[in-house]
């Protein structure tokens, strides 16, 4: 973890996500009454969506920057949810989760999409 990116991250969230952040390692975006909530976590880097209502996700994104530290990761997460959230599944390798949790499928590999696109440029 560095410093910096760290203060970032904490300056980017609100007081709630903040005291989430410091007691669990993850945050919610997004408010119970949006027809969608974002859970973000420190400590596997994914991003699990959760239906309105819904008590556990129903998809998985695992978006991450390579070779830094995690907050980089979680505020390229969160400013894109803030502005593009289909950008940022785009760039995601998408699973469909059962309401246990458990993988049904894998939607979309957008991470090996993105280097497979750099490498042949």
């Amino acid at each position: 973890m560095t410093a910096r990116a760290h203060a970032l991250l904490l300056r980017l969230l609100d007081k709630n996500q903040r005291a989430d952040y410091d007691n669990t390692g993850g945050f919610w975006v997004g408010r119970l009454a949006d027809r969608r909530r974002y859970r973000l976590d420190r400590h596997t880097m994914q991003v699990l969506v959760f239906k309105a209502g819904e008590h556990s996700p129903f998809e998985n994104w695992c978006a991450l920057l390579p070779n830094t530290a995690r907050e980089d990761s979680l505020i390229a997460q969160l400013l894109l949810l803030r502005s593009d959230q289909k950008e940022l599944k785009r760039q995601s390798y998408v699973t469909r989760l059962d309401d246990r949790g458990h993988v049904i499928q894998a939607v979309r590999d957008g991470l090996l999409n993105h280097l497979q696109q750099l490498r042949e440029r």
